[in-house]
Order: C-alpha cells, then sequence, then structure tokens
C-alpha cells in the first residue's frame, strides 16, 4: 500500500513539474489554451453556455438559443453532458470561465496519467517501469495536441485503461462491476469516442484473452457472460444520455458523408511524411496523425518488436495499428463508417505504453544482439526520414532535436550496460532524458518558434472579450425588441475564419448560424433543398445566402453588418438600416479585439414589415399552388 501510495506522489509531483515547463510557455507567450479554429468557435462558447444551464439547473429540453432551435441534450452530448469534468465549470465565477477552460485541460490530462497506473498496477510490472510507462502515455504527442486543439478528446484517453482495468479484472476472476460503471462512463461521455473504445476494448479483451490462456484455464461461456453482463449494465446506465445522442446521430447532417472520403489509399505524400512523424512533433499532418513518440518509445517497440513470438499478442496489437494507419478503409470504419481519419490511433498510446514498462523490466537483461538491433534501428530511421525527404535532410530544426534526444536515449542505455550502471543511477538518467524529451515534444507545438499550433491560439482574456463584443454591442438594441425574432450576420461580417458561428448562442440574438457537430438533419434537409450556396455539414444555414426570402421564412428581423458593407455589396433585399428614434441609423462603435475584430462599427438593418408580410403571404401563395 505505501509503494501504490508513492508511486501516486511521484507520478503528481513530475507531473506538476512537466506542465509548468510545457504549459508555463503559454504565461511567456501570453497565449490561453483556447484554439482560435473549434476552440474559440464550439468548445468555448458552448462550455459558456454551458455554465449558464448549468446554475440554471436546465440541462435538457428545447432552447432557442441554439440556431434556428435545437435540443440541448442531443446537441451539448457530443461536447459537455458526458463529460464528468465539465461539470466543475459551475465552481468557477462567470468571470472565470476561461480560466476553468485552461485548469480542467490540465486535470483531464493528469487523470489520464492516474487512469493507466491504476491500470498497470494490475500487471507485474516494477514500479519505476509503471511510472515511466505513465508518463509516455500521459504526455504522448496525441495527448499534446488534442489538449490545445479539443480538449474533451482527453476523454478517451482517461477511459480506454479504465475500460482495460475492468477487463484485467475479470480476467482475474473479480467482479465485473468496475468494467460495468465504465463502460457507463464510456456510453455516457461521447458516442464518438464509446464507438472507438468499444471496437479496442473488444480487440484487448481478444488478444488479452489469447495471452492469459497460455498459463490461465477459463471457463468460456462464464466468462463471456461476465463480459456480457458488464456490457449491457454499463449500458443501462448510459441510456438516459445515450439513446437520445444515437437518435440525434443517426438524424443529423453527418449522417450522410461519404465512406473514407472516397480514398482507396492515401494521397502518396501521406506516406512519406509518416516516418518522420513517429519522434517529431509540430510537423503539419493531414488526417490527424499524432504520435510524438518519445525516445525511450521507439526503443521500447523495436525491442518487443524483435522478440516477435515472447510479445506475440501485444505485437499483434502493434501490427494492427501499422495496417490501420496504412488504409484508408480501416480508418473510416473505425471514425464511424465516415471519413478516414486517425483519431482511433489514441488507442495505440495504451499499447506503447505497455512496451515501454515491458522494455524496463528487461532493461538489466539484454543481449549484445538486442543492442545491435536498437542502433540498426535508430540509424534505420533515420536513413528513411532522408530518404522519404528525397534524400536530403530539410526538416525543422526541432525535429533535428528530437532525433538528437532519441540518440542520447539510445547512449544511455548502451552506457548503463556497458559501463554497469547501478540501477538507480540507469533510471533516473532515462527519467530525466524522458522529461526533457516530453517537454521538447510540447514545445513543437506550444512554441512559437518550432509548429504552428501555438500562433492558432487566442492570447489570454481574447476569447471572453471577444465573445462579449461580437457584434459590437449591437444585439442590446435588438434584445430590447419586442416578440421573438431571430438575426443573421452579412456574409464577411468577420474576415477571419467562417466557422465562428456559435457567438450568438450566449448573446441572446437568435442568430440563425450555428457550428456543432450534430447538426439536425431536418435542418440540412431544408437548407439543401433550397440550393443554399452555404450549406456545410456542420454549418446547413450559415447566413442564408444573403436571400431575402429564405432570411424571412426563417424569421430574420434583424441583419448585423459592418457600416462599410451597406450599399458597398450584396445584401438582402428589403433590410435597411434600423432607425432610433431621433431618427439616427442603429450603429454602434467598433469594439477592438485583439487579431480578431473586423476594425468596423456594426450597424444593424431591420427588415421593413410591409416587405416581410408581402413576401410571406407570396411564399403561402406559391405553396398552396404547388
Amino acid at each position: 500500500m505505501k509503494a501504490s501510495k508513492r508511486s501516486y506522489l511521484d507520478y503528481t509531483v513530475i507531473f506538476v513539474v512537466l506542465a509548468i515547463f510545457l504549459y508555463g510557455i503559454f504565461l511567456l507567450t501570453g497565449k490561453s489554451f483556447i484554439w482560435e479554429g473549434d476552440g474559440l468557435a464550439q468548445h468555448y462558447p458552448i462550455l459558456e453556455k454551458f455554465y449558464t444551464w448549468l446554475h440554471q439547473g436546465s440541462l435538457t429540453g428545447w432552447s432557442w438559443d441554439l440556431g434556428l432551435g435545437a435540443d440541448k441534450l442531443t446537441t451539448f452530448s457530443y461536447y459537455v453532458l458526458g463529460d464528468p469534468f465539465s461539470y466543475l465549470i459551475g465552481l468557477f465565477p462567470k468571470h472565470s470561465i476561461e480560466l476553468g477552460y485552461n485548469l480542467l485541460i490540465l486535470l483531464r490530462l493528469y487523470v489520464s496519467g492516474l487512469a493507466f497506473m491504476l491500470f498497470a498496477r494490475q500487471r507485474s510490472f516494477k514500479p519505476s517501469s509503471r511510472l515511466l510507462g505513465t508518463l509516455t502515455y500521459t504526455f504522448t504527442g496525441y495527448s499534446l495536441y488534442v489538449s490545445i486543439r479539443h480538449p474533451f478528446f482527453l476523454l478517451p484517453m482517461i477511459l480506454f485503461p479504465l475500460l482495460a482495468y475492468g477487463i484485467d479484472h475479470i480476467y482475474r476472476q473479480k467482479s465485473w462491476l468496475p468494467l460495468a460503471f465504465f463502460t457507463g462512463l464510456a456510453l455516457i461521455s461521447n458516442f464518438y469516442f464509446a464507438y472507438i473504445l468499444a471496437i479496442g476494448s473488444f480487440v484487448y479483451a481478444v488478444l488479452r484473452y489469447f495471452k492469459l490462456r497460455e498459463t490461465t484455464h477459463f471457463k468460456v461461456w462464464p466468462l463471456i457472460g461476465r463480459f456480457v453482463g458488464a456490457g449491457a449494465t454499463g449500458f443501462l446506465l448510459s441510456g438516459t444520455l445515450l439513446l437520445p445522442s444515437l437518435l440525434g446521430v443517426t438524424s443529423s447532417t453527418r449522417a450522410t458523408s461519404s465512406f473514407a472520403n472516397g480514398y482507396f489509399l492515401y494521397p502518396f505524400n501521406y506516406y512519406l511524411r509518416l516516418p518522420n512523424m513517429l519522434v517529431t512533433t509540430g510537423n503539419p499532418m493531414r488526417f490527424w496523425v499524432n504520435l510524438g513518440l518519445a525516445g525511450l518509445t521507439f526503443l521500447s517497440l523495436v525491442f518487443v518488436l524483435r522478440h516477435f513470438k515472447r510479445y506475440l499478442w501485444l505485437n499483434i496489437s502493434l501490427l494492427l495499428l501499422v495496417v490501420g494507419s496504412l488504409v484508408p478503409a480501416i480508418a473510416a470504419v473505425m471514425n464511424g463508417m465516415t471519413t478516414p481519419s486517425q483519431r482511433w490511433l489514441l488507442l495505440g498510446c495504451l499499447a506503447f505504453s505497455i512496451a515501454v514498462m515491458t522494455f524496463m523490466d528487461e532493461l538489466g537483461n539484454l543481449t549484445r544482439n538486442d543492442f545491435t538491433v536498437l542502433i540498426v534501428s535508430t540509424l534505420g530511421l533515420l536513413a528513411v526520414v532522408w530518404a522519404a525527404n528525397g534524400f536530403i535532410y530539410s526538416n525543422h530544426p526541432h525535429d533535428f532535436v528530437m532525433y538528437g534526444l532519441l540518440l542520447l536515449t539510445l547512449g544511455a542505455i548502451l552506457s548503463s550496460h556497458f559501463f554497469q550502471w547501478s540501477q538507480s543511477r540507469t533510471i533516473w538518467t532515462l527519467l530525466g532524458l524522458l522529461s526533457l524529451n516530453i517537454i521538447t515534444n510540447g514545445y513543437g507545438y506550444f512554441s512559437p518558434n518550432s509548429g504552428g499550433a501555438s500562433a492558432q491560439l487566442v492570447p489570454q482574456g481574447i476569447a471572453t472579450k471577444y465573445q462579449k463584443n461580437y457584434y459590437d454591442g449591437a444585439e442590446k438594441y435588438t434584445n430590447k425588441q419586442k416578440g421573438f425574432h431571430r438575426s443573421a450576420t452579412s456574409k464577411f461580417y468577420y474576415y477571419a475564419n467562417e466557422a465562428k458561428t456559435n457567438m450568438g448562442i450566449n448573446l441572446g440574438t437568435h442568430d440563425i448560424m450555428t457550428y456543432f457537430s450534430i447538426e439536425n438533419g431536418s435542418v440540412g434537409d431544408f437548407s439543401q433543398s433550397l440550393d443554399n450556396a452555404q450549406f456545410k455539414m456542420n454549418k446547413p444555414i450559415n447566413q442564408a445566402d444573403s436571400r431575402t426570402t429564405m432570411n424571412n421564412l426563417l424569421g430574420v428581423k434583424y441583419v448585423f453588418a459592418r457600416t462599410n458593407q451597406l450599399g458597398m455589396q450584396a445584401f438582402p433585399y428589403g433590410y435597411t438600416p434600423a432607425k432610433h428614434k431621433n431618427g439616427q441609423d442603429v450603429t454602434y462603435r467598433d469594439q477592438s479585439v485583439h487579431d480578431l475584430g473586423n476594425n468596423y462599427p456594426t450597424n444593424c438593418a431591420q427588415i421593413k414589415e410591409r416587405f416581410a408580410i408581402s413576401l410571406s403571404a407570396n411564399a403561402a401563395t406559391q405553396s398552396a399552388s404547388v
């Protein structure tokens, strides 16, 4: 028990130190953890809306604040409703939601390591091996990347080792209740993750069974019954949230996407760039390939693959990962029969860290042939990267640092053997190199001098300000008007990424634009039936293509526009500047937001009532004649 507590304490102390070095760079560069893309467009405004609903005690039902109106549970189940960490945002003051957003990312990252440590405790690995394995699992390239892109993607990193723990619990002839509980948690958390985790857990259970069957006799049918019981109980525990989510997904705009985007094989440059993605970060890579393995992880994988028969079932899982990363159809199946995204490779992080623990346990038993294979494999990787680059090293300087750390790690392992280092010295040296490797890996994403990810992060405090000043305060006028009405923005109201379309959900404007992963399929059908040129799967309406009739049909009474747009570009006919009682145009001065504002005051245009009535009558007449 003392050893167990010491392991958790050691991990906690090291995590805090690494987190300070990794994420402290944001304090130095003045950045938040919020990505200018989906972070600003989806995750932050959704978390703020969730905060409001949480304090109102209203997490279910219909909301007219979500575009044309949407079911809260269906729409937000993908993001926050099934994420237990999101509920902690309610403990923060409203003016500190951005701080809470950042801290919850670190908490998720920390808990992913705790989950892996719980899983690893069921194995017979040495405490030091478990510690290094936990660190390689917690700080994978995938984890570091999604922490600043899609924070809730850290959830499967927590859930997969917990599910594996529950599976091992059954194989040890213990209760199936942990697996049932963790299955329910996975099903609640996110239908997309649940799908990936279900496949991953099934493969893990099968491979683990064949491994344990070599030394343990199992009664197959009772064993299957325990697994089925755990799965059924987990499903029942999650049904309240899972079933509405599944119904929403099957009737959403996502249900019409093509399988694997039509790819039979990936573009050739994808395969050429794969070798350089193994131990580096910061390089833009299509299809969500984010490996960024530590040098110790790479060497561990080489070791277990060399002893293929000894670690047969672990190596089979590694081969499955390799094949899956090369074939678009497999990635599409793992991605819910849609795009060939490699997000599912997060499952490989468990196998990678098991390889690390295996290698560390065998470190004192390495043979001369083992060392030869490690050296040849490391040099072989460098040669393959060189060849894939066209027989030149045109890599980013950060890549050379990563390969230098790989060589240093190999050198430390060789030195520990040939100079007969003590076990303690070897562990501390590898721990130091691994920590340096992790920090350098993170800087590949986080440093503005390395990868591009940091440049796309919003400065501290800007997300809160942008959310507040999105319309330059013009919503104050529209919100005071009587009756229910919707609004829209003019095309190119903002010059930046048009994905930033969820700001209206927290400002009471009933903006028709939304940008959600789960959009009502009927809204998409409506938009496409009118040949809306702006239709996209995640943004089915946008600005209604600036059509007067379509805007009127949707009840759009006000359009927010830059003052330099009126009379200068195509604009919905019939909308003219709204007037104050003194006859002046309803115009609000520009509320500048660093690097995100449009640098112009906002004018509030209003449709003329007579024109709106005329359009409605004409539309009704045409409908009746049809």
